[in-house]
């Protein structure tokens, strides 16, 4: 017979074991290594197919914008229609059509996620907030990171990254 502490241990265990089975996946499945802590919102959009997590790597090329980078992503290595794509990031399917063909023209290779140590989630980016924005805010607000920081990452002047978080906050009225 389990007791009640035996079941909260064998609970713990499993979950564990899920979130390294987890950590596999998206190592596996998605090229992505993350250390960080995995929410259970988070572990179950991602498991019912409402959000994608981006790596903060994707936006250090000087090509694309925000936009453009997180659209390519989703759409080469994620391989997300046009449909899913546009639900995902709560944008009109034809704006996201062009966005991804002007994002192929200016930068023709597929994207690597090497190393990202700071992931996304594309229910950050469905806020009514512009991409820079919903990226930066949620680099500051989550993860604590500076503004200098968030615009090393996201190869962004830092004036730039202060300007944005400012505009976002006045937005979202906090």
């Amino acid at each position: 017979m389990l007791t009640r502490q035996n079941m909260t241990r064998q609970i713990a265990n499993e979950t564990t074991e899920f979130l390294e089975l987890f950590r596999q996946h998206l190592k596996h499945q998605h090229n992505i290594e993350t250390e960080e802590p995995l929410s259970a919102e988070m572990l179950r959009a991602h498991m019912q197919g409402k959000h994608v997590f981006i790596p903060v790597s994707i936006f250090s090329n000087n090509r694309l914008s925000c936009l453009e980078s997180i659209v390519k992503y989703l759409r080469e290595n994620e391989r997300m229609s046009n449909a899913e794509t546009a639900r995902l990031l709560g944008r009109a399917q034809a704006s996201v059509w062009i966005t991804y063909r002007n994002a192929a023209k200016k930068l023709a290779k597929y994207f690597v996620a090497d190393t990202p140590d700071l992931m996304i989630p594309t229910e950050a980016l469905s806020s009514g907030l512009s991409a820079l924005e919903s990226i930066s805010l949620y680099l500051n607000k989550k993860y604590g990171i500076g503004y200098s920081k968030i615009a090393k990452l996201l190869n962004r002047d830092q004036r730039t990254i202060w300007t944005v978080c400012d505009r976002a906050r006045k937005k979202i009225g906090k």
